[in-house]
This record gives C-alpha cells, sequence and structure tokens, in this order.
C-alpha cells in the first residue's frame, strides 16, 4: 500500500486508535470518554479526523501527508530498536496526542453516518433523531438540516416532507430516541449536490443543495429499516441493504451521461429483454411500481407504497441490532446464486420513477436473512461489499448480476464497517470480535490483523490516496 497510509478504528471501549497498515503497530489511541463512536470519516486532504458520537461530531487535527508518513517511519524504527514490551509502553505515551479542532453539536441522539465535501469545506451527518445535517467547517456550525421525521398525519397518509418538525427545537437526549423515524445512512452523491439517505421506515430520500429541497423519497422495503446506502464513484450505481439482509441495486442516470436503456442493463450483466421484463414487473420478482404525487408544496416526486398488504419475509430476526453476541454462520459458502425467487415476490419497492432518473436493477438476499451492517460499493464501481451479523464479509460482482465473488471469513463475531482502498484490491473490516482485519480482495484472505481494543471494533476508516498540496 502506498506511503502515508491513513488507518483508524474505534471502539465501544471508547478509544479511537491510529494503526500503521504493513506493521499492525497501533501509532496513536485517542480517549473518547463522552460515548462510544459511531463512525469515523477522514478528510480528503488527510487534515481532520471525524467521529460521530451521542449528540455530536468530534474533529481532530490529523496533520497533512508528509507528517503522516515521517510518524510511521518513526514507528517502523522505533519497532525494530525496542522490545515489544517498550513498544507497548511508547504506544500509551501516544495518547490523546492528536488535538481537537472542534466539536459540531446539534444532533439530539446517536450520529451514524458523516462524510466530508470533496474539497472539505462542509460535511455531513445522519442521526437518529431523524435529520440529516450539513456543518459548514469554516465555522463549525449547521447550515442545512432536513428531517424524515413525520406527524401522525404523515403517517397517515404516507407522506413527509423535508421541513416537517423543523421549527420544533429538540432538547439534547440522554440515550433516548426522540424521533418516530431514523436516519441510518447518508452519503453524498459525486456530483457534491445531492444527498442520499436511508431510514429507518425502509425509504430513500435524495436531497438537492442547490435548490435545498427533496426531490426524491422513495419506498424500498417498507417497515423494513435501511442500515446502509452507498452509491458508485461514477454516480450511477446505488446500492441499498436492509435489516433482514436484502441488497438493492438501483441505477441513478446522471445529468450529461446518455445511455440506451440497453447499455444500462448490459453493464449490469442483464440482457435488455430482461430488463425490460424486471422494469415492467413481469419478471418472476413480482414489483409494484407507484406513481408521483404533487401535493407537497417543494416536492418534485414522493413514491408511495400502496396501500394493499403485502407478503412479510420469514425469518425475521428477532434480537436487538445492538447484540454483539456471535450469530451462528449459516450460509453455504459455495453457493454462488443466493436469490431465492419464493421469497422475493410480492415485493413492495418502486420499479422506475416517473421521470426515468432512478431504476429499480436487482434485488438479492445477501446474507439468509442475518443484519446487513454496512454495504460499500468499491472504487473501481464494480464489486460491492456487504458485511453482516453472521460473522462474514460477502464480495458480489456489479457488473454481473451481483453473482458472488468471495465470501470473506475469518472474524468471529458481528462485522460492523468496512472501506476499500483507493484501487479496490484491499478491504478494512470492524469486528465484536475486538479486532480490524485487512482483506486481500482477490485472495479472499485476510492479510493483516489489528488488535488493541478491548470492546468490539464499531467503525474503521482508510486513506491511502496520495494527497496534493
Amino acid at each position: 500500500m502506498p506511503q502515508g497510509v491513513i488507518l483508524c478504528t474505534a471502539s465501544y471501549d471508547r478509544t479511537i486508535r491510529l494503526w500503521e497498515p504493513t506493521t499492525n503497530i497501533c501509532t496513536c489511541a485517542i480517549n473518547y470518554a463522552d460515548s462510544q463512536v459511531n463512525a469515523l470519516a477522514i478528510s480528503h486532504n488527510k487534515q481532520i479526523l471525524a467521529a460521530a458520537a451521542n449528540n455530536h461530531i468530534r474533529l481532530f487535527q490529523l496533520g497533512n501527508d508528509s507528517s503522516s508518513s515521517k510518524s510511521s517511519s518513526r514507528s517502523k524504527r522505533s519497532q525494530q530498536q525496542q522490545p515489544q514490551q517498550q513498544q507497548n509502553n511508547q504506544n500509551n505515551n501516544q495518547q490523546n496526542q492528536i488535538p481537537l479542532i472542534a466539536s459540531l453539536e446539534g444532533h439530539s441522539a446517536n450520529i451514524l453516518s458523516i462524510g466530508f465535501q470533496q474539497e472539505d469545506k462542509w460535511m455531513y451527518s445522519g442521526s437518529e433523531d431523524g435529520t440529516v445535517r450539513v456543518w459548514d467547517l469554516r465555522t463549525f456550525t449547521c447550515q442545512r438540516e432536513y428531517s424524515v421525521v413525520s406527524t401522525k398525519n404523515d403517517t397517515k397518509n404516507n407522506n413527509s416532507t423535508h421541513n416537517n418538525n423543523n421549527n420544533k427545537k429538540k432538547k439534547p437526549s440522554k440515550g433516548i430516541r426522540p424521533s418516530n423515524n431514523h436516519v441510518n445512512s447518508v452519503v453524498l452523491h459525486p456530483n457534491q449536490i445531492e444527498l442520499i439517505a436511508g431510514d429507518q421506515k425502509g425509504y430513500l430520500r435524495i436531497w438537492d443543495l442547490t435548490s435545498d429541497k427533496l426531490i426524491y423519497k422513495i419506498c424500498i422495503c417498507k417497515g423494513i429499516p435501511i442500515r446502509s446506502v452507498d452509491i458508485s464513484k461514477d454516480g450511477r450505481t446505488i446500492a441499498i441493504a436492509n435489516h433482514k439482509g436484502d441488497v438493492y441495486i438501483y441505477h441513478y442516470k446522471s445529468d450529461g451521461y446518455e445511455e440506451s436503456d440497453e447499455m444500462i442493463w448490459d453493464s449490469y450483466g442483464f440482457d435488455a429483454i430482461e430488463g425490460a421484463k424486471i422494469t415492467s414487473g413481469l419478471s418472476n420478482v413480482n414489483h409494484t411500481t407507484f406513481t408521483s404525487s404533487n401535493s407537497l408544496e417543494g416536492l418534485n416526486m414522493v413514491l408511495t407504497p400502496p396501500t394493499t398488504s403485502t407478503t412479510s419475509l420469514n425469518n425475521s430476526p428477532n434480537t436487538s441490532i445492538n447484540n454483539t453476541n456471535t450469530i451462528n454462520n449459516t450460509i453455504n459458502t459455495n453457493n454462488n446464486n443466493t436469490t431465492n425467487n419464493n421469497h422475493i415476490n410480492n415485493l413492495n419497492t418502486c420499479l422506475v420513477t416517473d421521470d426515468g432518473a432512478i431504476r429499480f436493477i436487482h434485488r438479492f438476499n445477501a446474507h439468509f436473512n442475518s443484519y446487513i451492517l454496512k454495504c460499500k460499493i468499491a472504487p473501481n464501481c464494480s464489486q460491492l461489499a456487504t458485511c453482516s451479523s453472521d460473522s462474514t464479509i460477502r464480495l458480489w460482482d456489479l457488473t454481473s448480476q451481483c453473482r458472488l465473488q468471495k465470501t470473506l471469513i475469518g472474524h468471529k463475531k458481528w462485522v460492523w464497517d468496512c472501506t476499500y482502498n483507493s484501487d479496490s484490491s484491499y478491504l478494512v473490516t470492524s469486528s465484536s470480535d475486538l479486532t480490524a482485519k485487512l482483506w486481500d480482495c482477490s485472495r479472499g484472505e485476510f492479510i493483516k490483523e489489528y488488535k488493541g481494543h478491548s470492546k468490539a471494533v464499531v467503525a474503521c476508516a482508510l486513506h491511502d490516496t496520495p494527497v496534493n498540496y
């Protein structure tokens, strides 16, 4: 891996650890006494580490790429010159050496998802308080707030707007979830002007930051929490993973990029005839297409499910999502076709938006009804990684009808987070088994293991792209 790599993990032991990736050495540990850390993000210029917790986001100064490289070199020389016990003592003495820049306050519950704008001028966050916020990194203040919280009337009519309850001031909670809906995952479109969020009720929302409006509200899996959302670097593919192990793949047409229907379906490994059947709902996957509603002010399109009942999915997990006990792995790793046609019949999801911009491509059950805790599209846009409560990570080929490529086995408990390196050849994962691992994606084996946390490791972040100052 290239020089100047930043790898960090966060744990329920309330510490953040920075690692030298090639030597497995913890170069720095940050005590985080306020609460557990739920998510980590590294700014594009490698100067800021953001940690999302309960009610707040802390920003730490990492320094520039050159200082990271020097720190890495010092740790290597120290490892060669000192016994392991002295090395451990040195690591302990390095705690809290990374200065705190600022604390972003405003959310009233756990913050589950964060990220940086490409030029690091602002960042975004999604929380269990039911809001998505945009933060100005020059003033460290909230500049935008979008809500997924609905009133009783809104819920009855299957309608909600991006400004519901914005005028109500919420008191910070102490571990209490105050909203009737949570934002579990939010990502920024590569065009840098659209925020895409998945919520607790199974809806996907897209806000346009230029017009400051909600432009899409799409029913993905009504009543089933969306756990993770990601969008490919080319902006063409949206991956959505839910509470029951299902993955939904959508195609998102980009402005200025003309594609025929045949080109779209071919890029995912389907022929045009099968694609037409899927879009029309005539394939063996029985879907329903929903129409737009113009009743909401400032909302271009609302896609909501019909009032007819849907077939419930069997084998729903009945344990809490916060349970970090080991889940038995019941996946047959030799079975590359994990799609169960009976399981996905009567699916209540949107096939295509009225303007044709967002189109359903494929759905499959990736982890046999176990929780998917994170899905991540590789930078090369051709592979999807899913990590699950079944202790495995699975790699899927987005260019070949989402066929299973590899099942990564090595963790012993829930796998909470994953992130690729810049060329998609490596994957870092974090788990309740107290470790993080570095995987070689082509071999399907872990090549490094990072130990040091005393409780579940629930977040990881990796940045190995050179930065030009």
